[in-house]
């Protein structure tokens, strides 16, 4: 990947293409990103998209309510229970 999403799900869903089309033998990807840049602070975002939705969804269904609060929900959103 050289030029990079801002979806995580967009690049795993390239990655997982390379497979579809008879590919018998290993495939490597690589990821290029230049310390510094808004490359290196896309892949910090990524990361972060990546572990919230591993802590959020489980392998069949989205059950927020029962792991965060409201007010974390709201916040996550960037909204605030003050702004109701």
């Amino acid at each position: 990947h050289l030029d990079r999403w801002w979806n995580p799900a967009t690049e795993a869903q390239a990655d997982d293409r390379t497979y579809r089309f008879g590919q018998s033998v290993k495939v490597n990807v690589f990821k290029y990103t230049c310390l510094g840049t808004i490359e290196a602070r896309i892949e910090e975002v990524l990361r972060r998209k990546r572990k919230l939705f591993d802590d959020v969804v489980d392998d069949v269904s989205l059950d927020v309510s029962s792991r965060f609060t409201q007010a974390e929900l709201l916040e996550l959103l960037g909204l605030s229970a003050g702004n109701e």
